[in-house]
């Protein structure tokens, strides 16, 4: 599969692996849309519906995987005891001998008026997707886990963009994520797909466009065995 020139993919080395995977993410986003003839985006509804297309892209790449499974997570800890409680974790997949822990998140704020940089929205979600991933307790029975913290990125604009000023927005956004990327490695995974057909993903219930999709990812740093 060839990126599209609206699509861009960087991935560091630690998570370089994951790149089949992540390619066939990404030809199933093109695939839903087309198949509903750009009138329905696969990413407009929720964390959960999101991240079930990355399961299935491990699955259509030979992992396996499981999503919202009864886990062992970290209530609190200190340097003599941790305590436990009974919890659920996003999804957990085996790919090319290794196993993965994921929390995820979605965020859709607005191109038109965010009081917050976008660029600034999705480090702060992908901080506590992160934070969620070192709850997941080794007492879940495996010590090698990769923990893994993403966040799904799909602004909005009102529907009295037009055309040219979507794709205005579309490429200030695009800027603001390579400068990011270039001043602090902020992620170890970073994705995004504004598809050509972008001004037709108008959204008639919200009546907003959404008109990509981003995929922000980092591993999460452990400090002791929890």
């Amino acid at each position: 599969m060839n990126l599209q020139k609206n699509e861009v993919m960087e991935i560091d080395k630690k998570l370089k692996s994951l790149k089949p995977i992540i390619k066939t993410w990404m030809n199933l986003v093109r695939k839903y849309s087309n198949r509903h003839k750009n009138e329905d985006a696969l990413y407009w509804y929720n964390e959960r519906a999101t991240l079930s297309t990355l399961a299935g892209a491990i699955w259509m790449s030979d992992g396996t995987a499981l999503e919202e499974f009864a886990s062992t997570k970290i209530k609190s800890q200190n340097k003599k005891s941790v305590r436990t409680r009974s919890g659920r974790t996003d999804l957990w997949f085996e790919w090319q001998d290794k196993q993965y822990i994921v929390e995820a998140k979605q965020i859709s704020p607005s191109m038109h008026d965010s009081e917050k940089p976008i660029v600034d929205l999705i480090e702060e979600s992908l901080e506590d997707a992160c934070n969620d991933a070192v709850k997941f307790s080794f007492q879940n029975g495996h010590k090698q886990y990769v923990r893994i913290g993403i966040t799904f990125l799909t602004p909005y604009l009102p529907k009295s963009y037009k055309d040219k000023d979507i794709e205005i927005k579309v490429q200030e956004l695009k800027e603001a994520l390579k400068n990011r990327l270039k001043i602090k490695r902020a992620y170890h995974l970073l994705v995004w797909l504004f598809l050509d057909s972008s001004h037709k993903l108008y959204d008639d219930h919200d009546e907003l466009y959404y008109p990509g999709i981003v995929l922000a990812a980092r591993i999460a740093q452990t400090k002791k065995k929890l």
